[in-house]
């Protein structure tokens, strides 16, 4: 499958790191190659749009899009790169949280790399100002970090065609089998399509929350260099 690049413009306030949805990209190309066509989807936290504006230049089957974000500047920064990659006929940006925007409308994906980091906004705010305050929206998962991940869980169902599937970038902190029960016991079928470790250092929240992070009982393994790492996950549950 040929990959397009995305034309994307930057703004100060909006992340524009990469790492969670480049692996969950490397994972989904595969796995949307052996898949029918699909031809609707909804990406929730779309951030500056990288995620659907790719998708959608890969796959021309997909005719309608829906990007939401909770936050002004991501928003309206997502609105522009879709311009700017004359995407405006496809790709629709809507503000508000999770599946609030869509109202009943159902699609065959829904795609996500969801805030799941075990801090709370005042965790957050301590930390200010070592980390960019994007992280308010982008990375706050309250004190299991699991808030916004169950949410999609519980709900994806009914934003599902028969036949679809939702997928999302999952980190080993929060418990990869917890949400693959999860989604089982919302009938859906549950897999994992891959995953890829990230150095601790390699991080500025996770490095810097550490302490914070292993309150909760996770522990940061250590590879042959004792370097500590953390794994990223790209699940999906399929509704059969």
């Amino acid at each position: 499958m040929s990959v397009f690049k995305a034309k994307n413009a930057t703004a100060r306030g909006v992340n524009s790191n990469d790492y969670y949805s480049d692996t969950l990209l490397e994972y989904l190309l595969v796995f949307l190659g052996k898949t029918p066509k699909i031809h609707s989807l909804l990406e929730i936290g779309t951030g500056r749009g990288y995620l659907s504006i790719i998708l959608a230049k890969t796959y021309p089957s997909i005719n309608r899009i829906i990007a939401t974000d909770i936050d002004d500047k991501a928003v309206n920064l997502a609105r522009k790169n879709i311009a700017i990659n004359n995407l405006q006929e496809k790709v629709l940006v809507k503000k508000g949280s999770l599946f609030n925007p869509i109202k009943n409308q159902k699609f065959d994906f829904i795609v996500s790399c969801p805030p799941q980091m075990p801090l709370t906004r005042q965790d957050v705010q301590s930390l200010f100002p070592r980390v960019q305050r994007y992280h308010l929206t982008t990375s706050i998962g309250g004190k299991n970090g699991r808030s916004i991940v169950d949410k999609i869980i519980s709900n994806a169902r009914k934003y599902l065609l028969p036949g679809g599937t939702v997928c999302f970038v999952h980190s080993d902190i929060i418990g990869v089998e917890q949400s693959l029960e999860k989604l089982r016991a919302q009938k859906l079928r549950a897999r994992i399509l891959g995953s890829k470790d990230k150095l601790l250092a390699e991080t500025t929240l996770t490095r810097l929350s550490k302490q914070i992070i292993e309150r909760t009982g996770y522990r940061f393994r250590k590879n042959n260099q004792n370097q500590e790492f953390f794994s990223i996950y790209v699940i999906v549950g399929i509704y059969d």
